[in-house]
């Protein structure tokens, strides 16, 4: 679900991509291999795998982060 749902906002990628940009700017992340960022964020914020990827994808799209072919994701 990408727009806020008044009943659960902390399913919505709006929300979950503002928690993950203040989780990487709180801990000065320009660079970070995809599973150490899970890891990290997930004993913050509990998220399932699928959701957090769903998340890295609208960061992406709206051209927050790029990944390299190393794994890595650097936020632009």
């Amino acid at each position: 679900m990408l727009i806020l749902n008044e009943t659960r906002p902390s399913v919505s990628l709006y929300y979950l991509g503002g928690v993950l940009i203040c989780f990487l700017k709180e801990n000065n992340i320009d660079e970070i291999h995809l599973t150490d960022l899970y890891i990290g964020f997930n004993n913050v914020h509990s998220l399932p795998f699928n959701r957090f990827m769903l998340t890295l994808d609208w960061l992406h799209l709206i051209g927050f982060l790029e990944a390299t072919n190393e794994g890595k994701i650097v936020c632009i």
